[in-house]
């Protein structure tokens, strides 16, 4: 009996200084298990857990990049003209990069390019930083409108080419024509 409350003694007194982890520590230690302490540190504390969450600014703009490719072209240009309006009113950071997305689509008729990669540098010049994801997504389109502009040239070159090629081979056929001629008249060829 004086067992029974001896025992009850040492755990009523472990209890008041320190609940029942020191027990728990006492038990998970003889068992090879995690300690509560080690548990709690291991934690993330809630001030570096993330709130609920945000949505980034890049998805954002893929979004609305998704929606603008869906529309048809009559309303697709009434949407540019919308775009153009916001980023002249509040020029933040996914007006710029819905209005850099719109003109860089080939074939339309607001299509530019250059001035949408312009709208891209000048985002990546800027002093301070900005969002990651679109940093990330202006870097990949200035060079992929980068790599386009250099595939242009070189396209470009290639048609000069074929054209030289082309008229050199009709001039090549018009002298074949003019020595068949002067062979069937009797005269010598060249």
């Amino acid at each position: 009996m004086k067992r029974k409350k001896g025992l009850a003694a040492i755990l009523l007194v472990a209890l008041l200084n320190g609940g029942c982890a020191p027990l728990r520590d006492w038990l998970a230690q003889s068992t090879g298990e995690v300690s509560s302490k080690e548990s709690v540190e291991r934690a993330p504390s809630p001030a570096s857990m993330p709130e609920a969450p945000v949505k980034e600014k890049s998805a954002e703009v893929l979004e609305n990049l998704a929606v603008f490719q869906a529309l048809e072209n009559g309303a697709q240009a009434e949407e540019y003209a919308r775009i153009v309006d916001r980023y002249v009113e509040q020029s933040g950071d996914v007006e710029r990069f819905r209005l850099a997305l719109a003109l860089l689509m080939p074939g339309k008729g607001f299509s530019n390019a250059h001035k949408g990669r312009e709208l891209l540098q000048e985002y990546l010049a800027r002093a301070e930083p900005g969002d990651a994801g679109l940093e990330a997504l202006a870097r990949l389109l200035v060079s992929l409108v980068d790599e386009r502009e250099k595939l242009e040239r070189r396209l470009a070159r290639e048609k000069e080419n074929s054209d030289t090629l082309a008229r050199q081979l009709k001039e090549l056929r018009d002298i074949e024509n003019i020595m068949r001629q002067r062979e069937v008249n009797g005269r010598p060829a060249l």
